[in-house]
């Protein structure tokens, strides 16, 4: 698997767990990258059409969509990474049309962005098991009882490990559900200094005399909200922190269980051609 430099950082200075280089997505490279170059079309203009020199096995098919489940988790748990670090070291600025996107405009977002990116990992891991076990279930029907009570599941590790990630998810739940369906994300924090940067977004508004009152509010008050939306992020990052450590080894302990479970299936499909 290829990493991206940012990533890479990221991983290092925060010791976060690299999920690329977990046992799943280890045994998958060499196995996709057969399937690649025995199916790629050398004929150049039609290999940048994406047309393939010969349609997938049954066999590589089941790897090409284990390689690209569980790449589609890995990079919902980089994303809550990024959503964590970029909380700080924002800017004021102006927008098009004379729009001006705040401090707490931004963090908003990047919450917004992470809580319903910590959601999106247990949609994937059901997808992800689904394929693994070859359940061959819709995935639109996929559920979480529907897969823990499965008689291919509920017997195995895998279901303890979906029970355990799905606990720890839920402790967000409801805050995704507010985000997504009534309002913007809020909470006592956000609320100690948006009056103030209510004041630094109307400095574009209004008349003269408003503008240069609210001018003499966002000058005064700087530096004290300045420190406290500080003071709050380090916080919010320390703790969105140890969250993500929790989730990513909820993840890493799901993948060991699932390679187990491909190498059984995959087995099965080798007796079967044979």
């Amino acid at each position: 698997m290829f990493v991206n430099k940012r990533v890479e950082q990221t991983i290092s200075r925060f010791n976060i767990i690299n999920l690329w280089e977990s046992r799943l997505p280890i045994a998958l490279q060499p196995l996709a990258s057969k399937i690649i170059s025995e199916t790629s079309n050398e004929n150049p203009e039609l290999r940048r059409k994406g047309i393939l020199k010969r349609p997938y096995t049954e066999i590589e098919r089941y790897v090409a969509d284990m390689l690209i489940g569980t790449g589609e988790m890995v990079n919902v748990c980089e994303q809550m990474g990024f959503a964590v670090e970029l909380l700080s070291g924002f800017r004021t600025r102006k927008m098009m049309d004379g729009l001006c996107l705040t401090r707490k405009d931004y963090i908003v977002y990047q919450l917004e962005n992470y809580y319903i990116r910590v959601n999106m990992i247990m949609d994937r891991a059901l997808q992800l098991v689904n394929v693994a076990f070859r359940l061959g279930i819709n995935v639109r029907k996929v559920t979480f009882k529907g897969s823990v009570e499965h008689k291919a599941i509920c017997q195995t590790k895998v279901c303890g490990c979906l029970t355990a990630l799905a606990t720890t998810i839920d402790q967000s739940r409801d805050i995704r559900h507010r985000i997504v369906h009534y309002n913007s994300y809020s909470d006592k924090e956000i609320k100690r200094i948006e009056a103030y940067y209510f004041f630094v977004k109307m400095q574009t508004h209004g008349d003269d005399k408003f503008k240069k009152k609210t001018a003499e509010i966002v000058t005064d008050d700087y530096h004290f909200y300045k420190r406290l939306t500080d003071e709050d992020i380090k916080k919010r990052k320390h703790d969105l922190r140890i969250n993500n450590q929790r989730i990513f080894a909820q993840v890493n302990e799901l993948f060991t269980e699932l390679l187990i479970v491909f190498e059984t299936e995959y087995a099965k499909f080798q007796e079967k051609c044979a």
